[in-house]
């Protein structure tokens, strides 16, 4: 019995740990949902690069509470058409050849868009 009472307060105490639960509860008995990704804005200053020239793009999360996150760094980033523009990981574009191309952001199974046109300027010098 004597090794039983030592050994409760610990016993309590791994129960107590082990009883965490996956909502957050108010005072008022209810609880929040999970926040979740709606939807991705992708946006660029200047959706037109001249070819060799890069363009920074970014990527703005919005979620189910109202809320804003940038995604930029975090995005999976491709291009439609790599042939005329890039796409690094961190959202950088870089002006291939004449032509359009649309860059994609992706988290999870959300994706935004936008399109980017590359041209090739006239040297008359």
């Amino acid at each position: 019995m004597t090794k039983f009472l030592r050994c409760f307060p610990l016993i309590v105490l791994a129960v107590l740990v082990g009883c965490g639960g996956g909502s957050v509860t108010t005072n008022t008995g209810g609880s929040h949902p999970a926040v979740v990704l709606q939807s991705i804005r992708v946006s660029m200053n200047n959706p037109s690069l001249p070819a060799g020239a890069t363009g920074q793009l970014t990527a703005t999360g919005s979620y189910s509470d109202g809320s804003s996150q940038d995604l930029t760094t975090s995005a999976t980033w491709s291009s439609s058409n790599p042939a005329v523009a890039t796409v690094n990981s961190a959202g950088l574009a870089t002006g291939k050849s004449n032509g359009s191309a649309t860059i994609a952001a992706a988290s999870g199974s959300i994706t935004g868009t936008a399109p980017i046109t590359v041209t090739i300027g006239l040297n008359l010098g």
